[in-house]
């Protein structure tokens, strides 16, 4: 019989290896049949170096969910933890619409192609110390917008996966700021009909590791926006089933997470000029996102829902700790969009009941 524990831990390593091959496949490593298809992306020679890390100060400035009522800590199905403003003086901190914790380091990258690495410590006296920012890869610097416009970041095996908008794809990082390989068009869904700045806004891993991809924007007449479930590792009509996502009224995908038990939290964001921004956050149950899902529109459950004067701003990141006493943690970041009139929160909720 097997050691306690064990035979998770299995399951775990040829979990992570099958998304190891799927991703390889995609990347156009090999075929999948087993036969070799070396790229030029695993050419040494051809392969990006790393970018050069800069070392961040950051300030951090509590705040309450409520500043009318700072004792108040629920929201919805949410218990508000803590929460702070971030401040720092570098020109590229700021635009945070990608998220991602791995023990204590948190990971998060912006719409200008920049990645930002901290220790993380809700703890601490600064949430994040020993902060370093650095640029996507040494082309940042001199490449448009158009060509580093990251909007989700999730954790990949030996990396991270990044969905980019405007010049739609993914894109897989060894490192922050280390190689870079484009996943092959002719491997990824049809993205060629997403509009220019309303592509894939959020992604994640389902239980059995396909990946979840949501558009922003193109409601069609039912108000519905579209969505994948891509498995790199499927054949043909295997390979994608396109669904669609209905969001709250004039609300749109900005981050999406896993939970332990496999459902999916969908992160959202409204803004209009009467009645400024707001956010929702929906779960998607781990059933309705299973395979066999195309054609289906899901909608989700309301989780919870909050605009001013609770402390709310243009919320694009999303991340889940799992902690052992079965009530996740939730981390959120906004992006400010380097705009004097908006600011970077760093948000941390418990779902109870998860």
């Amino acid at each position: 019989m097997a050691a306690p524990g064990r035979s998770h831990t299995v399951m775990a390593l040829v979990g992570i290896a099958g998304v190891a091959v799927g991703l390889a496949v995609a990347m156009g490593w090999f075929d999948g049949d087993g036969d070799t298809r070396v790229s030029s992306a695993m050419d040494p020679a051809n392969s990006v170096s790393h970018s050069t890390a800069e070392p961040l100060d950051i300030t951090a400035t509590p705040v309450d969910l409520l500043p009318t009522n700072p004792g108040l800590r629920t929201l919805g199905a949410l218990t508000f933890v803590k929460g702070w403003v971030l401040q720092s003086d570098h020109p590229r901190f700021g635009g945070w619409s990608g998220l991602v914790l791995s023990g204590r380091t948190l990971t998060a990258i912006s719409d200008r192609g920049w990645w930002l690495e901290a220790r993380f410590d809700i703890a601490g006296e600064a949430p994040l110390t020993d902060a370093s920012i650095r640029p996507f890869s040494p082309e940042t610097r001199t490449a448009s917008k158009s060509d580093l416009d990251a909007e989700s970041l999730i954790a990949a095996p030996l990396g991270f996966l990044v969905a980019f908008e405007r010049n739609h794809r993914l894109s897989y990082a060894s490192v922050p700021g280390g190689w870079t390989w484009d996943i092959a068009l002719d491997r990824l869904p049809d993205l060629s009909g997403l509009p220019r700045n309303g592509g894939l806004e959020a992604i994640a891993w389902t239980a059995d590791d396909a990946l979840l991809m949501f558009s922003e924007r193109g409601l069609d007449p039912q108000g519905r926006l579209k969505a994948w479930r891509w498995n790199a590792l499927g054949k043909g009509t295997e390979r994608t089933e396109v669904f669609y996502l209905k969001p709250g009224s004039n609300f749109a995908p900005t981050d999406a997470a896993r939970l332990p038990s496999g459902d999916i939290l969908v992160l959202q964001r409204r803004y209009t000029p009467a009645d400024g921004v707001a956010a929702r956050l929906v779960r998607l149950r781990a059933a309705s996102v299973a395979a066999g899902l195309a054609g289906r529109t899901l909608q989700g459950d309301l989780l919870a829902e909050w605009a001013p004067p609770y402390t709310v701003d243009n919320m694009e990141a999303l991340a889940v700790i799992d902690r052992d006493n079965g009530s996740p943690r939730l981390i959120m970041m906004s992006d400010d969009n380097f705009s004097r009139t908006q600011r970077t929160l760093l948000m941390v909720f418990d779902l109870a009941g998860a």
